[in-house]
C-alpha cells in the first residue's frame, strides 16, 4: 500500500505542477488570494461485511483548508480533518463506535460565479484517511489508506474578507468503505 501512495501523491504533485504552470501562464496572479476556510462536519462511515452494509453515524469533526488561487476560476488547497465526537451504531445488542484519526488531503478547486457573492465550486483530490471501527464485537478494522476524493459546494461572501461555505464531500472510498460528510463553515481571506 505505501509504494501505491507514495506513486499517487508524485503523480497528483505533478498533475498539480504541470497545471499550475499552465495557470501561471494565463494568470499574472498565480498563487494570489490566499484563504482558510474552517468548519464543522457531521460524518458518517459505511462498511460492508459479511453480506451486512453497517453504518456510523452522528460523528462530528472540524476541518481546516488552506489554498490559494492558481487563476480566476481555479484554486489549489491542502485539507486537513479529524473528528470531535465518534459515531456510534447498534448491532443487535452490540454498540459500535468509529475514530476517524485524521485526513490529509490535496485538491484542485474549480469553481464559478453564479451571482453576486455567489459562488459555486467543485473539489478534486487525493486523500490519506485514518479511521478505526468495529462492526462486530469480536471485529476492529483500522483503516489507514489513500483514495480519490472529491466533492461540491457553494460559498456566499459576507463582505471582502469573509464567506460562509457549505460543501459534501466523500474523504474516502474503497472496498469496503466510505468516509464521507457534509460541512458548514467561514472563510477567510487574506
Amino acid at each position: 500500500m505505501k509504494n501505491v501512495s507514495s506513486k499517487s501523491a508524485a503523480l497528483l504533485g505533478l498533475v498539480l505542477t504541470a497545471f499550475g504552470g499552465v495557470a501561471q501562464a494565463q494568470s499574472k496572479d498565480f498563487l494570489s488570494n490566499p484563504y482558510l476556510e474552517v468548519g464543522y462536519m457531521p460524518w458518517s462511515y459505511t462498511e460492508a461485511y459479511s453480506g451486512k452494509t453497517y453504518t456510523w453515524d452522528n460523528g462530528g469533526a472540524v476541518r481546516l483548508i488552506f489554498g490559494m488561487d492558481v487563476h480566476d476560476n481555479v484554486a489549489v488547497e491542502a485539507l486537513y480533518a479529524t473528528d470531535v465526537t465518534d459515531p456510534t451504531v447498534t448491532i443487535g445488542t452490540y454498540s459500535s463506535s468509529a475514530n476517524w484519526a485524521s485526513t490529509y488531503g490535496v485538491y484542485a478547486k474549480p469553481n464559478i460565479d453564479v451571482a453576486k457573492d455567489v459562488n459555486l465550486f467543485a473539489r478534486v483530490g487525493y486523500a490519506m484517511t485514518s479511521l478505526t471501527a468495529s462492526p462486530t464485537s469480536t471485529r476492529s478494522r483500522t483503516l489507514s489508506s489513500d483514495s480519490m476524493s472529491y466533492g461540491l459546494g457553494a460559498s456566499y461572501k459576507i463582505n471582502k474578507s469573509i464567506s460562509i461555505n457549505g460543501d459534501y464531500m466523500v474523504y474516502y472510498q474503497g472496498s469496503p468503505s466510505v468516509v464521507s460528510g457534509y460541512t458548514i463553515g467561514l472563510g477567510f481571506n487574506f
